[in-house]
C-alpha cells in the first residue's frame, strides 16, 4: 500500500495517476489527511510510474516507479494523425529493475530501421520535423535487459495537403482571359474543392493584398462536406474590390 498525505486542505484534492495515461485498475482509498493506493496481487500489467498530484497545487507530486523482474513498454498514444510538414513527437514509457540506458531501446518503422527524427528522453520520445508520408506506419520501442524484453506501439497517419482546385464561379457576368467579369453590386460566390482531403479543409481565402478572407464551410443538406468544398460568398461588389 502506497499512502500519498499532504498538509494542505486535510489532503483534499489528492488522486493517483499514471504516468502513461492507462487506468489504474487497484483500489484508492481515502485516509487521514490523504489517499492510499493499494497493491494487492500485482501483476506484470501494474508495472508503471504512477503519480499522485494535488488538485491544489500545479507543483507538487509524489511519484512510485513500480517494475517487475520482465521490463514493461506503454504508449501514450495508439494512433496519431498528423498533416504532412507538421511536427510529431511520439511518446513511450519504458522502466525495469535495472537502470535503463539508450542502449536498451530500440526503434523501428514498419519494421524497418527508422530513417527519420531524433530520439530525446534515452530514446523513449521520438521526434519528427516535417513529417512526410513516408514517416507514416507502426512505430515500435522496444526495451531489451539481459533476461527479457517488451515491446510498445503507436501508429502514425500523416495527411496530405494538395493544392486546392478552383471549381466554380457564382454572378459571373463573363470569363475572358483567365479573368472573371462581374457585376457592380451583385453577389458572388467562389467555390475551391480539394477532393484530396477527407477531413475539414485547412486552406484559406486570401485576396491579392495578402488580407485573409473568410470562407463558410457548407454542411448538408447541401452534401458539400464529402467533398471538402470551401465557399467564400463576397456581398455588394464594388470596383476596388477586384481580384
Amino acid at each position: 500500500e502506497f499512502q500519498c498525505t499532504s498538509t494542505s486542505n486535510n489532503g483534499n484534492g489528492l488522486s493517483w495517476s499514471r504516468q502513461d495515461a492507462v487506468s489504474i485498475t487497484k483500489s484508492q482509498n481515502i485516509i487521514t489527511g490523504g489517499i492510499s493506493l493499494d497493491f494487492s496481487n500485482p501483476t506484470a500489467s501494474d508495472a508503471a510510474v504512477y503519480i499522485c498530484s494535488d488538485s491544489n497545487s500545479n507543483d507538487d507530486n509524489a511519484v512510485v516507479n513500480i517494475t517487475t523482474d520482465n521490463p514493461a513498454a506503454n504508449s501514450k498514444e495508439t494512433s496519431i494523425t498528423s498533416f504532412n510538414g507538421d511536427t510529431v513527437t511520439i511518446i513511450m514509457y519504458a522502466s525495469a529493475l535495472t537502470s535503463l540506458s539508450e542502449s536498451n531501446i530500440a526503434w523501428t518503422l514498419n519494421n524497418e530501421n527508422v530513417e527519420n527524427g531524433n530520439y530525446q528522453n534515452n530514446n523513449k520520445e521520438l521526434i519528427i520535423s516535417d513529417v512526410q508520408t513516408s514517416d507514416a506506419g507502426t512505430y515500435k520501442m522496444t526495451v531489451t535487459i539481459p533476461s527479457n524484453s517488451a515491446a510498445a506501439y503507436t501508429t502514425l497517419n500523416v495527411l496530405v495537403f494538395l493544392d486546392p482546385v478552383l471549381s466554380s464561379f457564382g454572378g459571373v457576368a463573363g470569363i475572358v482571359n483567365g479573368i472573371v467579369e462581374v457585376v457592380e453590386g451583385s453577389d458572388l460566390t467562389l467555390s475551391c474543392g480539394d477532393p484530396g482531403n477527407t477531413v475539414e479543409p485547412r486552406y484559406q481565402w486570401f485576396d491579392d493584398s495578402g488580407n485573409s478572407l473568410t470562407g463558410i464551410s457548407n454542411s448538408p443538406p447541401l452534401v458539400l462536406v464529402s467533398s471538402n468544398i470551401c465557399n467564400l460568398k463576397v456581398q455588394s461588389l464594388i470596383p476596388t474590390r477586384s481580384n
